[in-house]
């Protein structure tokens, strides 16, 4: 993984002044290109990786979208989150003015206190 130094520029962070890490990201794989990938990995035609790339989105979103946790090999256990503003009273909560965004939460599977997802991951940093 490639990072860069930057500068907390937060004054109202208690890590203000201070260096962190920031990942750097640098291409985006599309689909078509994890469909080509497969196809030379394996077996399976481009046509059919997409055929069960959609499909598995498709019944993703909708096992979420249900409340659903959903386990993910190799990466972990992925779920849908509400973020919210807080009332002081249940009877004051209105969804639509107080619910501010859901957002995707994956948990990363581990063994043994090992998360698969992060073997082998080496960092460099860019100037």
């Amino acid at each position: 993984m490639k990072y860069k130094l930057r500068r907390n520029n937060n004054p109202s962070q208690r890590s203000y002044g201070k260096y962190i890490a920031k990942a750097q990201h640098f291409n985006t794989i599309t689909q078509e290109q994890l469909e080509d990938e497969i196809q030379r990995n394996c077996s399976a035609k481009a046509a059919d990786c997409r055929l069960v790339m959609c499909e598995f989105a498709e019944t993703l979103c909708r096992h979420l979208q249900a409340g659903d946790k959903v386990e993910l090999p190799y990466i972990g256990t992925a779920k849908l989150e509400i973020v919210s503003a807080s009332v002081d009273e249940k009877e004051d909560f209105d969804p639509k003015k107080h619910i501010k965004k859901v957002q995707v939460h994956v948990i990363p599977k581990s063994e043994n206190g090992v998360i698969e997802m992060y073997k082998g991951v080496h960092f460099e940093q860019v100037r």
